[in-house]
């Protein structure tokens, strides 16, 4: 019986654990505002969820708990935006219009690049009639990790 309950207080704190630092990197990454914002945010959630996990009883680990549902919360309502300071190469967003078989995509990516910092921006605006269409391919570009990915199109 005591095996089961080292156990189980075992997982409980790796768990806690993951919690903490999940939502201390969700502070870190997500919060708006200067980086010494955002770094205090998360070094004082640490803290304070450590001491009160640690000190605080049942109490003090329902205390964290509850923190950790409301930055989950906040962290779920967080919608991405246009409006931010993009990176030059990924700032301008391609849209769509379409009348009829005729699709317009404007602001296709054209870059000249001479390396990964260093490119002559160019934007195109290309039509294509839909009837016309034989077949699509589609890629996935892959930027070092399989949840971060950008899938890229080509007619024939």
């Amino acid at each position: 019986m005591r095996a089961l309950r080292l156990t189980f207080i075992g997982l409980s704190g790796l768990v806690g654990a993951l919690l903490i630092a999940w939502a201390a990197g969700a502070l870190y990454f997500d919060l708006h505002g200067s980086a010494f914002l955002r770094t205090s945010a998360s070094i004082l959630w640490v803290t304070a969820a450590i001491l009160l996990s640690v000190f605080g009883g049942v109490r003090g680990r329902v205390v964290v708990l509850t923190a950790f549902a409301g930055i989950l919360g906040w962290w779920l309502s967080l919608r991405p935006s246009q409006g931010e300071n993009w990176e030059p190469q990924v700032a301008t967003l391609a849209y769509v219009s379409r009348a009829g078989d005729a699709v317009t995509v404007h602001d296709i990516r054209n870059f000249e690049y001479r390396s990964a910092t260093e490119f002559t921006p160019r934007y195109e605006t290309r039509t294509f009639d839909l009837a016309n269409l034989r077949s699509l391919d589609l890629f996935i570009n892959y930027w070092g990790s399989p949840y971060k990915a950008h899938p890229i199109g080509y007619r024939r």
